[in-house]
């Protein structure tokens, strides 16, 4: 025994503890053995307690009408939250503990529907009503089944009036149309229309097969600029082709036969509206330079032999040769001049003319493909340029005691000091 204060040991029958005077009390045998004797009763009800609960939670939870009716409570309350994925889920879990109830097809078929998703709600309908049989399911499913056919009806004359829509619209509203889709384009190009009559020389400029215009370009910065309006050109030249319109038809009281009057009353509306028309030839020419400047050998080759010779391209006269893709090797001019042309790639590595006037020309670039020196020698005096580069758009041109700046805009295009 032991002092309920100090926690001293006191021997048995000591009246106060010898370490701190506290008075102990003695309970008395009859009392201890009472306490004794009913622990064991209260033991027991606990347990008897825990058993009932315990049985009671496993009626529940084995009862399947009631884990049903829970997982459709569930279901609706993510309804009502307009959760539909969860409610889904819920709805499917209901079906997969009781497969026999109707409530959670039919609630999870309206589900569906709501949601517009049809082919689901019927077939899950349809799967509901080979398990139950049930009747509600079935008049849901009917329904549903017309409402399906009714709407692929509706789907069908709806495309059957835009065809016919389609074809009701005049050429001339199809052309306004193209045209207004492929203006941003047009403007992009930015070339007068003269010049596609010969008038100008700008189509010279863009063709030349020397090809001085991206001579101050980084490949990288040439593939930048020009690979967005490849696409464009390219999708532009495709669908113009597949305009395609045959036989003849009236427009503003004139009389326009196939594909080449098209181009031609494209060309006037566009005159009219301020724009440049670009005929699938003329697309193709700039996609012929294009293709060289960002490297595209492949698709330059393809278009070489229909455009040598084409108006707007200074062709040579008889004995001027051509490469693959198009560019003068040995070119032969009126006044019995030679000029012979050797590439690197897609650059123009040297150049020479034999005529009255000796010309000779060498050019170099670096890694990134733009000129770093151009060495020119006129007969017989040579003046060699060098190029520096702040960055792609700044360059330093210098030449013996001379100095001047070149910059390229975000366009591409080349401005000198």
């Amino acid at each position: 025994m032991v002092c309920d204060k100090c926690g001293n040991k006191i021997a048995k029958g000591t009246m106060f503890c010898g370490n701190c005077g506290n008075k102990i009390e003695v309970m008395p045998e009859t009392e201890i053995k009472k306490k004794k004797s009913i622990l064991p009763f209260i033991v027991v009800g606990i347990l008897l307690v825990i058993g009932i609960i315990a049985i009671v939670v496993m009626t529940v939870k084995s009862n399947p009408d009631r884990k049903y009716e829970k997982q459709l409570k569930i279901a609706q309350r993510y309804v009502d939250e307009l959760d539909y994925e969860k409610a889904i889920a819920a709805y499917k879990a209901a079906i997969e503990i009781d497969p026999k109830r109707p409530e959670a097809y039919l609630e999870l078929a309206e589900v569906y529907e709501e949601n517009g998703n049809y082919d689901e709600a019927v077939r899950i309908l349809k799967e509901g009503y080979d398990k139950t049989g049930d009747e509600e399911i079935k008049d849901m499913l009917e329904r549903l089944e017309k409402k399906l056919l009714t709407s692929d009806n509706d789907v069908q004359n709806e495309n059957e009036e835009a065809d016919n829509s389609v074809e009701a619209v005049s050429r001339e509203e199809q052309i306004e149309k193209f045209i207004e889709k492929y203006e941003p384009l047009m403007e992009k190009i930015a070339i007068e229309y003269e010049a596609f009559e010969g008038e100008g020389n700008e189509i010279g400029w863009y063709c030349a097969p020397q090809d001085y215009y991206s001579k101050y370009h980084s490949d990288e910065m040439l593939k930048e600029i020009y690979n967005p309006l490849i696409t464009e050109l390219e999708e532009y030249k495709k669908e113009i082709a597949e305009l395609n319109f045959e036989g003849e038809e009236e427009i503003d009281g004139r009389i326009y036969k196939g594909q080449e009057e098209l181009e031609s009353y494209c060309q006037k509306y566009c005159k009219k509206s301020g724009q440049v028309f670009l005929t699938e030839d003329i697309a193709e020419l700039f996609l012929y330079q294009y293709y060289l400047w960002v490297g595209d050998m492949e698709k330059r080759a393809a278009l070489a032999p229909k455009l040598i010779g084409c108006p707007y391209i200074y062709s040579g006269e008889e004995g001027t040769t051509y490469d693959q893709y198009g560019r003068e090797i040995h070119a032969v001019y009126r006044d019995g001049s030679v000029t012979d042309y050797t590439y690197d790639g897609n650059r123009l590595i040297h150049q020479r003319s034999d005529s009255s006037q000796y010309v000779d020309m060498t050019m170099e670039y670096d890694a990134k493909g733009r000129m770093t020196v151009f060495i020119q020698d006129y007969n017989g005096d040579t003046t060699t340029y060098y190029y520096e580069y702040t960055d792609d758009h700044n360059i330093v041109e210098k030449w013996e005691d001379h100095e001047s700046g070149i910059t390229i805009d975000e366009y591409g295009g080349v401005h000198f000091e």
